[in-house]
């Protein structure tokens, strides 16, 4: 087990025994696989420090899995052995490795890999019903292999409070984004500006909002002073706009 501090706060390489033959040549080849294998790992770690997903507290862990006890491998030397990624996504939970020989013993096999990145995620801390707003007292911090959320995550809880649940939450499960609608700027009841606007003519009035809105949505506004019911645009908080 090793760690690697910096960028990667605990990043901790767990191998597996590699499964072959008990022969004098075999071992010398299982141990030049198993330290190439880890040498290669061990850079891609590095590489991978600056990634957005493995930064803030990321935790990663990479298991390498166990080869078929039935194969033989002739001696390769070092300068021979060979280790390419062929996941075509590093980040992916599963992917392979194909370690090969490239000297007089021709061989190749392909071993698989496993990737768990754990960072703290929201998590509703019990059953949420459709329609309800998130608050802060409902959630909490808990860490999650984001690998098996492929639909995304929240990492802060700032980011989902007064959230509407679009979606039922379950208790102790991650807060997914498609699980919530669109972050209510405007409240039923707030002190609004209305904005009417044409060209560089623009003409303003308050208003009340009378039901809740989210960026880019269509709310009922009163004008306070003509005490008429329109419908607007929610611009921003206690901003909306009506056309002129």
């Amino acid at each position: 087990m090793k760690t690697y501090p910096a960028q990667l706060l605990a990043a901790v390489l767990l191998v597996t025994t590699l499964g072959l033959p008990t022969s004098a040549s075999a071992n010398q080849t299982a141990k030049q696989i198993r330290a190439a294998v880890e040498s290669y790992v061990n850079q891609r770690l590095q590489s991978m420090a600056e990634h957005p997903q493995f930064k803030n507290n990321s935790d990663i862990r990479i298991k390498i899995g166990r080869l078929d006890s039935r194969l033989k491998l002739a001696l390769c030397t070092d300068d021979d052995l060979m280790i390419e990624d062929h996941s075509g996504s590093p980040l992916a939970g599963r992917y392979l490795l194909k370690a090969s020989c490239t000297g007089d013993n021709i061989w190749s096999l392909f071993i698989p890999v496993t990737l768990t990145v754990i960072k703290p995620v929201v998590v509703a801390m019990h059953s949420v019903p459709r329609g309800a707003l998130l608050q802060a007292d409902q959630l909490q911090l808990v860490d999650w292999d984001v690998n098996r959320l492929k639909y995304g995550y929240f990492s802060s809880i700032k980011q989902v409070v007064n959230r509407q649940v679009r979606k039922p939450l379950r208790g102790g499960k991650p807060v997914l984004p498609e699980q919530l609608g669109i972050t209510q700027v405007v409240r039923k009841g707030d002190e609004v500006l209305i904005e009417a606007t044409k060209g560089q003519i623009s003409v303003r009035s308050p208003g009340i909002a009378l039901s809740d809105g989210g960026a880019g949505q269509q709310i009922n506004v009163r004008n306070r002073r003509s005490k008429k019911v329109i419908r607007a645009t929610v611009v921003a908080p206690g901003k909306v706009s009506v056309p002129m």
